[in-house]
């Protein structure tokens, strides 16, 4: 990651490596938005130009300290209905591009990219920049608003409300204290300010390799939506023109001079075995892992409804496929129904991930080949928060595609009812509208008498456990007409008939259904 040189381009505004090597320091730095005198702060850069979005949409200045373990980081303006955005890089491995999809979980892609919606909108670094991680803040009135991004997982943490009026900084992580205070810049004077957004990052949960190595940063003000980007970044553009905007991309490496970016020479101490470097519990010396937190994750699904749709077949495997987030080297977890009660179970060993964070997005599926879609669950793709470390996160079973059978129907129909009400009042009682398909909420006409025959439609998707057709001659006394008139029933996969017996005098019949 360590960046060797830079040549000027033809045409360009040649211009040296910005660098700036801090040593640890014992000064005392407070993270309240303001950088006060005495908290041994060194200025990395000044904006070389003015704001064309006003004194209340301004990045003025960047300043870095660190404090044994930690980079402290002190960006100064303010994001006024906009936001500012910090990409860091700090290790192999991150980031050349911001895709206008590349957060697929715990949060928007247009929260970080908004330009465009092909494979080629977006944001390109210049060489040699590709970041790990990016801050945002977005700022309205004296409020300000900030997430963590963690880029080459493809994630977001929202770190909640961080202005100097809010309880919580917003700590998780990698970002051990966040706080902003807005303050307008005057035109012509970045270097007085000393309000802004103040960070605290701890190195090693950034990844920053122990010893001594670069860190590179780059701050952009941008609109809330990120579909635009303003003329100011620190470093410096070598235009006053705004970014992006119908162009749909915004490219640093052949529209503008090297370098954006800004370097800091940092020296990440080694571990301290009496640390607990990522707040599991479990202290560096006997951490397995002291750098990130883990938890088993359990997953559970139930596939009754699929089975009694045809949909199917136990013997076929089912599994949890896994797309995006914290756990992307996986690819699938096999589940397993030791008790045969159509509900599959499996555990994820020592998932990693700091509590709060998505855990990344996923979807049951299985190799049924009577399974449409391919196999996999219809709907959205599944997340979830993790949990505590150090602690089995038992997650909810859940239907597979959500379809929960009569329970879905009647959700989404009847209020919620059970089977045996009649939520539209029509004389036909829920559970035997959902078997045949109709909506429960709407009338539904009795089916009439033709040829001594009464039909019943059947819904090719509907899960029960069981149906019949009862008879009566006085509508007090019900019998099963399988039992008293075997020979006139028929059922199929459409419908069921019931042919009236000839010769029993009046007889009254009704669909009867357990979900």
């Amino acid at each position: 990651m360590k960046l060797k040189s830079f040549s000027a381009r033809t045409g360009g505004c040649a211009a040296s490596l910005i660098a700036l090597t801090i040593a640890a320091s014992s000064a005392q730095v407070t993270v309240d938005g303001v950088r006060d005198v005495g908290e041994g702060y060194s200025e990395l850069a000044v904006q070389a130009q003015a704001t064309n979005w006003g004194a209340n949409n301004s990045l003025a200045n960047i300043h870095t300290e660190q404090t044994t373990k930690l980079l402290n980081l002190f960006v100064s303006g303010r994001a006024d209905g906009n936001a500012i955005i910090v990409f860091v890089d700090t290790k192999a491995g991150g980031v050349s591009f911001i895709r206008n999809n590349l957060i697929q979980s715990g949060g928007f892609e247009a929260d970080i990219n908004n330009l465009g919606e092909t494979d080629s909108a977006g944001i390109t670094f210049e060489t040699g920049f590709e970041p790990d991680y990016a801050i945002r803040v977005f700022g309205t009135g004296s409020e300000a608003y900030a997430s963590l991004y963690d880029l080459q997982k493809g994630f977001r943490v929202d770190l909640g409300q961080v202005d100097t009026t809010a309880g919580d900084l917003g700590s998780h992580g990698p970002v051990t204290a966040i706080r902003a205070e807005w303050e307008n810049v005057n035109t012509g004077d970045p270097v007085s300010a000393v309000k802004g957004v103040e960070m605290s990052l701890n190195m090693a949960l950034l990844g920053v390799a122990e010893g001594e190595q670069d860190v590179r940063l780059m701050a952009m003000l941008i609109n809330g939506d990120s579909s635009f980007g303003s003329n100011q970044v620190l470093g410096s553009l070598d235009s006053s023109t705004d970014m992006g905007g119908n162009l749909k991309f915004i490219d640093f490496e052949t529209d503008y001079a090297s370098p954006q970016t800004l370097t800091v020479g940092v020296d990440r101490p080694a571990l301290v075995a009496t640390d607990d470097e990522d707040g599991d519990g479990a202290t560096n010396d006997i951490d397995p892992q002291p750098l990130v937190q883990t938890r088993d994750i359990e997953f559970s699904v139930n596939m009754a409804v699929q089975e009694a749709k045809g949909l199917f077949t136990v013997g076929s495997t089912v599994e949890v496929q896994f797309f995006s987030g914290s756990q992307t080297p996986l690819s699938t977890l096999t589940l397993t129904d030791p008790d045969a009660d159509l509900i599959y179970t499996g555990t994820l060993v020592a998932a990693g991930g700091f509590e709060g964070e998505s855990f990344g997005t996923y979807k049951f599926r299985t190799d049924d080949p009577d399974s449409p879609n391919s196999g996999y669950e219809f709907g959205f793709d599944r997340t979830f928060t993790l949990g505590t470390a150090e602690t089995t996160q038992t997650l909810d079973t859940v239907f597979f595609s959500n379809d929960a059978g009569y329970a879905s129907w009647a959700d989404a129909n009847v209020g919620g009812q059970p089977a045996n009400q009649d939520f539209d009042g029509d004389g036909i009682d829920n559970g035997a509208e959902y078997f045949m398909g109709t909506p429960g909420n709407a009338f539904t006409a009795n089916p009439p008498v033709v040829a001594g025959v009464v039909t019943w439609p059947r819904a090719a998707d509907t899960a029960i456990s069981s149906f019949r057709i009862e008879v009566s001659s006085d509508l007090v006394s019900w019998q099963d007409a399988a039992v008293a008139y075997p020979a006139n029933l028929s059922v199929s996969d459409t419908q069921v008939s019931f042919t009236l017996p000839t010769g029993a005098g009046k007889i009254f019949t009704r669909l009867s259904v357990t979900p």
